[in-house]
């Protein structure tokens, strides 16, 4: 039997009126029932809210009345949200209905676990895996662990990792108390990746439960290989390493992350839209400065644990 305990599920919506109705039949149909479903509408101008309203009376609506992002929303439902837990929850998904069963269970089972990552997969092919939790490369990039491979045995073992993917994760209320919300300057692109190294900075540890699945839309919500796609993701790729990665840490990685940071620009299909991202990151240097002296002044984790838990390659 799982401990009672409540929890709140966040769903950032942006003109997600054609998704919503089978995200949130899901949660209605899920085994665990201590929650509350909170979503923070982004400004929608396709009618979400007002279906909402009309189809799901239980949720609880916060409308912004403008596009604040990713991280805007989440950091606006994450405040008001009063349960023991706060998941995470994109709108173009799917959850099976032991997703929160399986995520609740997960850390009333592992006190040393501070968060948890799910088991995304495709919505349309739910053999081939979106995401087992989030790497991060010692080269300096994050990554979807498991991205595009079919759903294995070596994704059906539980295990400690990097970080969670914010499309459907789990945390102890106590993990924004200490973290930190996600990084408004970020806006949309790679704010998980900078709260898992955060998090990692501060000892905290993450666990991928592969029981806790959940299908996706993947792309359906943001142009992805767009130019601004790419240009935010470059920006806020090199954003995370300049907040985040420890002087010392990144010595001793030095020629991994040249590697990645000049390699990469022949991967992404605009080129240019990449190299003006991250000369905007660079432009703001002094800016993103200040903010590592307060994240780095707090670091309580070994170089070497760190080091270890990163990964050398996909």
């Amino acid at each position: 039997m799982i401990p009672k305990k409540s929890v709140d599920v966040v769903i950032p919506c942006w003109n997600g009126r054609s998704f919503l109705d089978v995200c949130l039949r899901s949660l209605r149909n899920q085994s665990y029932k201590d929650f509350t479903v909170i979503v923070v509408d982004n400004g929608s101008t396709d009618g979400s809210e007002a279906f909402v309203r009309e189809n799901y009376p239980e949720v609880k609506l916060i409308s912004l009345g403008r596009n604040t992002n990713f991280s805007g929303a989440v950091n606006a439902g994450i405040k008001v949200a009063q349960g023991d837990y706060i998941a995470l929850l994109n709108q173009d998904t799917e959850a099976h209905p032991r997703w929160l069963e399986h995520l609740v269970e997960a850390l009333e089972s592992h006190p040393e676990i501070d968060f948890c990552a799910s088991k995304l997969l495709y919505f349309k092919d739910r053999e081939t895996i979106d995401s087992a939790g989030d790497g991060f490369l010692r080269g300096g990039v994050s990554f979807k662990i498991g991205s595009g491979e079919r759903d294995g045995e070596q994704f059906r073992v539980p295990r400690e990792i990097f970080g969670a993917c914010a499309a459907a994760s789990i945390y102890r209320r106590v993990f924004f108390d200490r973290v930190g919300l996600f990084d408004d300057d970020l806006g949309d692109q790679s704010t998980d990746g900078d709260l898992n190294f955060r998090a990692q900075l501060l000892g905290l540890r993450c666990f991928f439960e592969p029981t806790a699945i959940v299908y996706h839309h993947v792309g359906a919500s943001i142009a992805v290989g767009s130019p601004a796609f790419i240009f935010r993701t470059n920006r806020n790729a090199v954003i995370t390493i300049i907040k985040n990665y420890p002087l010392g840490l990144l010595s001793r990685n030095i020629l991994m992350i040249a590697l990645v940071f000049f390699s990469t620009l022949w991967v992404y299909p605009h080129p240019f839209s990449a190299i003006k991202g991250r000369f905007e990151a660079f432009r703001r240097l002094p800016y993103f400065i200040k903010k590592r002296k307060e994240i780095q002044k707090n670091r309580i984790v070994s170089l070497e644990r760190l080091n270890a838990i990163m990964s050398r390659h996909p």
